[in-house]
């Protein structure tokens, strides 16, 4: 039986109570509208352990204005759950939810709306056992916020928010949190800046801690024109994690060792892009401050870093380019290493021109590059020098083989050189791609079929990658209130490495495959709206080992709805080899008004 003792319950009678009041009073439009839920679920799994599940649910809501729709509109309403579960052992348990809500906004059609938010919630367990649903005790949720926005007539958006919210359990007692914060969004014709800071309190009554986060952040966009763009964010972010009683810092918790952290970065994003012109560049920046305070001063840090990059093309000729970038870092920590580091590197491709002979096109490009990387950490500065070649070719042909069906066939081949100076050695990479593709498209259906086949080869770090993938699928209308689709997918790889090469588990493919057949129909025995669907999902994979794993899922659902009211019945079969499967029936009913 449900408890409409909690302060929920009142709240959402009162809300119905006054909105009816003023519809009687003031003869203004009120809707309501809700509806009420049966669910029931059958579970039996292969083990031979029942259990049932009945759940009923209803919800109740009305929307309507005060005096006038610009001057206030009023959204409330709320929902009621009991859930029973028992098992075939004679366990039980019971649990009820009662949520409640209310919305007003003033002025909604203006400049300056204000919209006032709250919401309640109890999750009640009304027995000692818990393991069925998963959660002990009971639960509620409290919250409420308001909103003032402000508009001006240039468009420029501002506002204000203050949010509460109290969590209580039964073992955790009270989680409160309070913030308040504030957005400002402003553009010129060239210029945007938004603008947004927040200030939390949090405390818990479990561990007497009182944690405060504090956040600023300025994003400013300049657009001169369509060539040039930049975007620039500066934040602040502090965090203190103090005792409600005597107000000292401590430590977070076990996994986050300090008491107060504040963060200060700057990063910084542009493009120049000249229409009509041969060269394009990028570049961004970002700087970044972190400190970090504990109860003990030696475990305190202080940490700096700034990295950049820049990267530009020229276009030579419309087949032939060069890329150039140019990255560096700067990390220095207190108590920890400083490191340095900076990366050159400079890219010429070709693309050649596109052949076509005989319904065949072809394509090639090669591309050569050249690159430097400096490192230092403390006296210690490596410099690496890398010299890299590849080249690569593209063969495809298309054939029409119907009114409406088509057949496309893929393969391409590359190779690439890469020598790095430091460790004296070159490594030669090879891959090799192919595919087929057929698809239709008809009154009569669609059907779709592809084959894809890679395999790649790193002859100097001994890393050989294959790679085999089948995808398979077909729709076939029957009439226009039935049809069937079914689709397959199977794919196999193996991955040899220079440290599996000895080991035979690795030598062998995984495999695997997974498959589904559904037949839908929208008229069942020529009764209207009686809908059927099926549907049968195969899946398994192959270790390389030899071991396999199983499993079908096969559904049925029945589902039959008359103005307002919907029915369900679904029946589910889960069988798998792991000894995991379930036999399950489920029986909804939901009526809307």
């Amino acid at each position: 039986m449900l408890h409409f003792r909690s302060c929920s319950a009142l709240l959402l009678l009162l809300m119905l109570c006054s909105v009816a009041l003023v519809h009687a009073s003031q003869k203004t439009p009120l809707r309501l509208y809700g509806n009420l839920g049966y669910y029931y679920t059958y579970t039996k799994a292969d083990s031979g352990v029942e259990g049932e599940t009945v759940n009923y649910i209803g919800s109740l809501n009305a929307s309507s204005f005060l005096w006038r729709p610009w001057l206030a509109t009023l959204d409330m309403g709320g929902t009621i759950s009991a859930t029973n579960a028992s098992a075939q052992s004679g366990a039980s348990q019971e649990a009820e939810f009662l949520s409640s809500r209310i919305r007003l906004n003033f002025l909604p059609r203006s400049r300056v709306p204000l919209n006032i938010t709250y919401y309640s919630s109890n999750n009640l367990e009304l027995s000692d056992v818990s393991n069925i649903f998963g959660f002990a005790g009971n639960y509620r949720t409290r919250f409420l916020g308001v909103r003032q926005n402000f508009i001006s007539r240039g468009g420029n958006r501002g506002d204000v928010w203050y949010n509460q919210r109290v969590r209580t359990t039964d073992d955790l007692g009270d989680l409160s949190d309070e913030t308040l914060g504030f957005n400002i969004k402003a553009r010129t014709s060239k210029q945007n800046f938004y603008t947004r800071g927040s200030y939390q309190t949090r405390d818990s009554s479990l561990i007497e801690n009182k944690t405060t986060n504090g956040a600023i952040s300025l994003m400013h966009q300049y657009i001169p024109n369509r060539d040039f763009y930049v975007k620039s964010l500066t934040s602040y972010t502090q965090v203190d994690n103090k005792n409600v009683n005597t107000g000292d810092l401590v430590n977070n918790g076990p996994f986050v060792s300090r008491a107060q952290t504040a963060v200060e970065q700057f990063s910084s994003f542009f493009y120049w892009r000249p229409v009509y012109k041969p060269y394009t560049l990028t570049g961004a920046v970002r700087v970044h401050q972190r400190d970090q305070d504990s109860q003990s001063d030696a475990l305190d840090t202080k940490q700096l870093g700034a990295n950049g990059n820049i990267s530009g093309n020229y276009q030579v000729t419309r087949r032939f380019r060069f890329t150039g970038s140019i990255s560096g870092s700067l990390l220095e920590r207190s108590g920890f290493t400083n490191v340095v580091g900076s990366n050159q590197n400079l890219l010429a491709l070709y693309q050649g021109d596109r052949i076509f002979y005989r319904g065949l096109s072809y394509s090639w490009y090669a591309n050569g590059g050249v690159g430097n990387k400096v490192a230092a950490q403390f006296e210690d500065t490596t410099l690496t020098q890398n010299f890299s070649l590849g080249a690569g070719h593209n063969i495809h042909k298309r054939w029409v083989t119907g009114n409406r069906s088509r057949l496309r066939a893929n393969a391409g081949q590359s190779v690439r050189e890469y020598f790095a100076t430091r460790d004296n050695g070159s490594v030669l990479s090879l891959s090799h791609t192919a595919s087929l593709t057929y698809s239709e498209q008809l009154n009569r259906g669609s059907s779709y079929a592809q084959i894809t086949l890679m395999e790649a080869r790193s002859l100097g770090d001994d890393l050989e990658t294959q790679l085999v993938n089948l995808q398979l699928s077909r729709s076939l209308p029957v009439n226009r209130l039935s049809s069937w689709t079914g689709n397959l997918s199977a794919q196999s790889t193996r991955r040899i490495t220079a440290q599996t090469v000895d080991e035979a588990f690795f030598q062998g493919f995984l495999t695997t495959t997974s498959g589904r057949i559904g037949y839908k129909h929208s008229r069942m025995f020529g009764i209207y709206k009686l809908k059927f669907a099926s549907r049968v999902d195969l899946s398994g994979t192959q270790n390389r080992s030899g071991g396999d794993r199983k499993q079908l899922d096969w559904e049925t659902r029945f589902g039959y709805g008359i103005g307002k009211l919907n029915t369900a019945l679904i029946l589910r079969w889960l069988e798998s080899d792991s000894g995991l499967g379930t036999q399950s029936v489920i029986f909804q009913l939901n009526r809307s008004f």
